[in-house]
């Protein structure tokens, strides 16, 4: 019979052999019985013999097809409940991210006040002094709330992220000695490999975090101490090969009609308690956790799982309460493409000098344009604040000649930040622009690259991101 046969399309098949057989039975039986013995009392005990086969044939029968009725109903029943499951985490996770849109704005608005600020200060300060102490613990608070901010964005799959082919292979060798040292003695970290695959395209900064956040959890799974392994595996086409005993993969995040494969997997495995099938049932729920209160936020596989599924990948699960649990992060393969190795400093630590260069500023918060001038001009710049488009449109008629760069928030009352580069780009402004967003974009999101933004600058940024990206805009437009 072929596999693909429907439960309900097998029972009518099996009802139809039934009635087939029963019809042969009895209309053959009586023949074959009268055949056999002509002595009336053999041929009575025969009948009846005859009689209980079919009564004992027809139960078995019954209860074969009535055991399939209900296979087929629990099968259901535990699709519509995952389904439903599927369904309220979705919804929370559209609500968190509704809340995080609203206010990531305002928020990575007064991030970038409070960290370049107090960078600008820091700098004034004797390095040993208490002051300067104080300012470093309010940076470091900063810091903090930055990756808040983020983990939360990363929940609600609204980060911003910059895939690249990533080579995770080279990844895992250049990040597990400083994942060891975070790890106590007690535990032993092991880096494996099966197959040769292991480029995929991915946001390094961002699978580094995932990563971290599995490797805590394998130490919390196991607090006596043991062995953690990053295994990657790859180019892998069945999910679910393992070894005999082993248990069933789960799947999270994963359409099934829709994987691509072949696979590129890094599982991070520990041997500690293993998650039992309540716990497994909410483990990617926002803000459920198992460990104490202070101990833990219940975001953080939230967060890996919303950042994998960002990235086109799914998060896999193999568990057994008592002998510990394996986590994969499964991703397209990027067979025959080239890995771009990010070299470490990408961003300087220290602010970029300007050259007298004039920059259009444009922010219609107060606080934030008057910290971005005040970098700008202790670094070198000469600089013209706006406090919306149409004063920017006004400083740009006047000073068009002797403007090099535009620096523009998204969202202003009126014309936003979008809108206003277009206006300068349809009214001949050939300068670089540089659009700074606390939302999640790229810089051809709203308009083409025409008459676009030359590179986005994320909120918060920080002392050397705006410095450097301005340096860069303008150094890369004149050569």
């Amino acid at each position: 019979m072929p596999a693909g046969l429907s439960q309900a399309w097998r029972a009518f098949v099996i009802a139809g052999i039934y009635v087939v057989a029963g019809s042969l039975w009895i209309l053959f039986s009586d023949q074959a019985v009268a055949a056999v013995s002509r002595d009336p009392t053999a041929l009575t005990r025969l009948q009846n013999l005859k009689g209980w086969a079919f009564v004992a044939v027809t139960g078995v029968l019954v209860y074969a097809l009535v055991a399939a009725a209900l296979r087929s109903e629990r099968r259901l029943q535990e699709e519509l409940r995952r389904a439903d499951a599927q369904l309220r985490h979705s919804q929370k996770l559209q609500a968190i991210g509704e809340l995080t849109s609203g206010v990531a704005h305002d928020f990575k608005n007064v991030l970038s006040v409070i960290t370049a600020n107090g960078e600008l200060v820091r700098g004034t300060l004797p390095p040993d002094s208490e002051p300067a102490t104080a300012m470093n613990d309010l940076l470091l608070a900063s810091d903090h709330a930055i990756k808040v901010v983020r983990t939360l964005l990363g929940i609600a799959r609204q980060r911003d992220l910059a895939p690249v082919p990533t080579d995770l292979a080279a990844m895992l060798a250049r990040y597990a000695p400083m994942l060891q040292r975070l790890l106590s003695s007690r535990y032993d970290l092991q880096v494996q490999q099966e197959g040769t695959a292991s480029v995929v395209v991915v946001d390094q900064d961002a699978i580094e975090q995932v990563i971290l956040n599995l490797v805590t959890n394998a130490r919390d799974a196991a607090p006596e101490g043991g062995l953690i392994v990053l295994r990657l595996r790859g180019p892998v086409t069945d999910l679910d090969d393992a070894p005999a005993g082993a248990p069933p993969l789960i799947r999270y995040g994963a359409d099934e009609a829709d994987l691509p494969g072949p696979f590129v997997i890094l599982e991070v495995a520990d041997r500690g308690c293993g998650i039992t099938d309540a716990v497994r049932e909410r483990l990617f729920e926002p803000f459920h956790t198992t460990k104490p209160v202070g101990l833990g936020t219940g975001l953080g596989l939230s967060m890996v799982l919303g950042l994998v599924r960002q990235q086109g990948g799914f998060v896999t699960l193999r568990t057994r309460p008592g002998h510990g649990s394996t986590f994969g992060l499964a991703f397209p393969a990027s067979m025959g493409v080239p890995a771009i190795v990010r070299a470490p400093g990408d961003v300087p630590s220290r602010p970029l000098s300007g050259g007298g260069e004039t920059i259009l500023l444009v922010d219609d918060q107060p606080e934030l344009r008057r910290t971005a001038a005040r970098v700008l001009r202790r670094v070198g710049y000469v600089v013209l604040e706006a406090a919306d488009a149409t004063e920017a449109l006004a400083h740009y008629q006047r000073e068009r000649d002797s403007i090099a760069l535009v620096l523009t928030d998204l969202v202003m009352p009126g014309m936003d930040g979008m809108a206003m580069i277009a206006a300068l780009r349809a009214a001949g402004a050939t300068m670089p622009m540089i659009l700074t967003s606390g939302r999640t974009m790229t810089p051809a999101d709203g308009t083409s690259v025409a008459h676009g933004p030359d590179r986005i600058l994320p909120k918060p940024w920080t002392i050397a991101e705006l410095t450097s990206g301005v340096r860069e805009a303008i150094d890369g437009r004149e050569s």
